[in-house]
């Protein structure tokens, strides 16, 4: 046995493992208590929770993280649940395609492409919001100040992102959408909005401008819907681009991701360079 071979070579092994292992809980014992609380603590004192869209996978927005920067954001990108798709299935059943028709998504889906009128099932919703809402109160639960909180989404994670932001019981640092659709239910979210702590939370709003999957009219919607109901929204289409970003795009992340959470909480503001990378397709 290893063991065996160790204390054959040096009979003393055990005696010298036990003696560093008392004399490093006894250093221990005289660091300052503050000083213990700093050296355990998480660095992390910001996040961001990103929705991904229909069909996708959250290990594919990582490069955002990397691109943004800020090792004191944490970055939570929850998996939605793998279910049929109505619009997978009536496209299988009228080309007889063989192919499954269940994809990670958090709601539904009936058309292909996503028009303004799409419909959205409030109890699919409820659930997706409700499992978002749990997620901020754990960030919070973990010392994480809701101010320095942004929610955001793709797509259909868009759209739940945007409830979940209406719903929230937290007064939050921001919310970004990109290429979403709020659908049916647009009357809805401008209701919620407008009696939710979150009608004063900064909101950043990207489609393109020739997206063939949700449709542009959805983001005029969704954008309509957030302007009624008094929230301040930076709002913009990037021509040519389809369902997906631009640099442009993933930069105004950037500035909102920075704004919310320049530096550790509790540490001054330095002066920053906001760098324009390419972007990668999300």
């Amino acid at each position: 046995m290893p063991f065996v071979k160790i204390f054959e070579r040096d009979p003393m092994a055990v005696f010298k493992a036990f003696a560093m292992t008392a004399t490093a809980a006894l250093l221990v014992e005289f660091i300052p208590t503050d000083v213990k609380a700093d050296l355990t603590r998480s660095h992390h004192t910001a996040a961001v929770i990103w929705l991904h869209g229909l069909g996708d996978r959250p290990e594919n927005f990582l490069w955002l993280q990397k691109h943004i920067g800020l090792r004191h954001v944490k970055w939570v990108l929850p998996q939605a649940e793998v279910r049929e798709i109505s619009a997978i299935r009536a496209m299988v059943q009228s080309t007889g395609i063989m192919q499954s028709s269940t994809r990670a998504a958090w709601i539904d889906m009936h058309a292909m492409p996503i028009t303004r009128s799409e419909p959205i099932d409030k109890v699919e919703l409820d659930r997706a919001v409700e499992r978002i809402l749990a997620i901020i109160d754990s960030q919070v639960a973990d010392g994480i100040a809701p101010e320095r909180i942004v929610v955001g989404g793709f797509s259909q994670g868009a759209c739940v992102a945007a409830w979940a932001v209406s719903r929230c019981a937290h007064k939050l640092g921001g919310c970004a959408l990109w290429s979403g659709y709020v659908g049916d239910k647009a009357v809805e979210l401008t209701a919620a909005l407008r009696a939710s702590r979150n009608v004063a939370t900064r909101f950043t709003y990207g489609h393109g401008s020739v997206d063939p999957t949700v449709l542009p009219e959805c983001g005029e919607v969704f954008v309509a819907a957030l302007e009624q109901a008094g929230v301040g929204v930076d709002a913009r289409v990037f021509e040519g681009v389809k369902h997906g970003c631009s640099h442009e795009q993933v930069a105004a992340l950037k500035d909102l991701v920075h704004d919310v959470a320049p530096t550790r909480a509790g540490e001054s503001v330095l002066p920053r360079r906001i760098e324009r990378d390419r972007c990668r397709r999300c």
